[in-house]
């Protein structure tokens, strides 16, 4: 297991759309996955591409934005996103748990805008010896896969712990991190 931050600038498409507006999250359909932008003015980016979609919703003045050649998007769709944060200067910021075979997109595939990458070290994190012990049993479980391959009731009976116990050990440990790398 390997925690990542990565950063990059925004596509040229959302770069049009981050001069009228936010980013304000994510739409996951199916297999689809849309950047959704909040408009701040009532001006109207012109957007082409053949790469490109997008769509309007006028009544929340929401853009949501669609396209195959994303970076967010293949790391949305490849590994656990942990953090995804977008600075004022408009650099993003996002961190995901990847696995030890994990490999630096190509830029030629999603355009140059990736800048760096760096990895952030479990003890880096100020997790005591238990709860690193622990975060990785969950990790090699597969408990946060997108379809879990165990349970919080059996990997609390293969540790020695009670369910209840277990639970917040783990959320201690998942807000130790996230006050890491927020």
């Amino acid at each position: 297991m390997r925690v990542l931050k990565l950063y990059f600038t925004p596509c040229p498409v959302a770069k049009k759309l981050l001069k009228c507006g936010s980013h304000i999250g994510f739409k996951v359909k199916d297999d689809s996955i849309c950047h959704v932008f909040k408009l701040e003015s009532d001006y109207k980016p012109r957007i082409e591409g053949k790469d490109v979609k997008v769509s309007l919703n006028s009544t929340s003045k929401c853009i949501f934005l669609e396209t195959r050649k994303c970076i967010v998007r293949e790391l949305l769709t490849r590994f656990y996103l942990v953090n995804f944060k977008v600075h004022r200067d408009r650099v993003i910021a996002v961190v995901i748990i990847a696995g030890k075979n994990w490999r630096i997109p190509n830029p030629e595939e999603y355009g140059p805008c990736l800048i760096s990458v760096e990895e952030i070290k479990p003890e880096d994190l100020v997790f005591n010896e238990k709860e690193y012990f622990i975060a990785r049993e969950f990790l090699e479980s597969g408990y946060f896969k997108y379809r879990r391959r165990s349970k919080l009731e059996s990997l609390a009976a293969n540790l020695g712990y009670s369910k209840s116990q277990l639970s917040y050990i783990l959320r201690r440990i998942v807000g130790k991190a996230l006050a890491q790398i927020v």
